[in-house]
């Protein structure tokens, strides 16, 4: 594994100068550690997403937007809403609203679980994370009104896992990260709260059913 760092730690000051860097990200789900190739010219963040049109690129925005937006934390978005705001934007039919979703899948951007809903995939959260951050904000002491969580133990971002039940409180993890936090800590870590682990609640969308 330090072999395949320091490989990585020299790719990426050969291409720092041309704003690209190779990053790592864990899939929350399996745990799985994958590779992405990031864009880190902030002003193109989003145009990362190539090559779409400029059209296309506000379709994919909103459809961020709702996703990262969703009630309760869920992080996820019913595929007939994401096709209706699709074929709004697009001013498409139904079917071309489809095969548009399709794409996204299938370029890796979008990830459609078997409960039919649209979730960012690991490389969405890793490529685009810094229009992520500008966007939404990350929940935290300094930032009350942030959408998005961040791993207590990784720093990654939280789409699917373990949240405070306190809604006050901004403490989240992926739960395989929780696992190792509660070996030695059995309440919230954040000293204005002091909920127990157990109340924690569980967030994100799922791939696969139980």
């Amino acid at each position: 594994m330090k072999v395949m760092r320091d490989y990585i730690a020299e790719i990426n000051v050969k291409i720092a100068r041309a704003h690209f860097k190779i990053d790592s990200i864990r899939d929350q789900e399996t745990d799985i550690q994958q590779y992405v190739f990031i864009n880190t010219k902030t002003d193109e963040i989003i145009q990362a997403c190539t090559p779409y049109t400029v059209p296309e690129l506000d379709a994919i925005k909103q459809l961020i937007d709702h996703i990262i937006n969703a009630h309760g934390y869920a992080f996820g978005l019913n595929y007939a809403n994401a096709k209706q705001h699709v074929a709004s934007v697009l001013k498409q039919k139904a079917r071309e609203s489809d095969m548009f979703i399709k794409r996204l899948v299938d370029d890796g951007w979008i990830n459609l679980t078997n409960q039919n809903r649209l979730v960012l995939s690991p490389t969405s959260l890793a490529e685009l994370s810094t229009y992520l951050k500008d966007r939404f904000g990350v929940f935290s002491a300094s930032d009350t009104s942030g959408k998005l969580l961040k791993c207590l133990v990784c720093s990654d971002f939280v789409t699917l896992g373990k949240k405070c039940g306190n809604k006050d409180c901004y403490t989240s993890f992926h739960s395989k990260c929780m696992g190792v936090f509660s070996r030695e800590n059995q309440v919230c870590p954040n000293e204005s709260c002091n909920k127990p682990l157990g109340e924690f609640i569980d967030i994100g969308t799922k791939s696969t059913s139980e």
